[in-house]
């Protein structure tokens, strides 16, 4: 084997970017589901922040495309911010914490 091995640099961008597909995917699923559980068990506050986490998922898929759009313009595009990290983060949280209200009985 050869100790320094090939590195293909695109290798890693696609695995960015299937990564942020993946993250927009599940947060508009969530999105789906908490309101329909919302509508279903007349909750219009559920209903409400599911709504809100598919504005969520739309802003992800914008920024998504974004990078990608950037990534395909030609060398690496700067890392994202740490706000900007915290953000997404914070947005996945509220997902979590939305469908386990949703799996709450009562």
């Amino acid at each position: 084997m050869n100790g320094g091995g090939s590195h293909d640099p695109g290798l890693q961008t696609e695995r960015t970017l299937l990564a942020w597909s993946r993250t927009v995917l599940v947060v508009a699923v969530d999105a789906a589901l908490v309101i329909r559980t919302g509508l279903f068990r007349d909750r219009p506050v559920l209903t409400l922040l599911g709504s809100l986490i598919a504005v969520t998922a739309v802003v992800l898929h914008l920024h998504a495309s974004a990078r990608r759009r950037a990534m395909d313009a030609g060398p690496a595009p700067r890392s994202p911010s740490a706000r900007s990290l915290r953000t997404v983060t914070a947005a996945v949280v509220v997902c979590a914490v939305a469908t386990a209200w949703c799996v709450h009985p009562g």
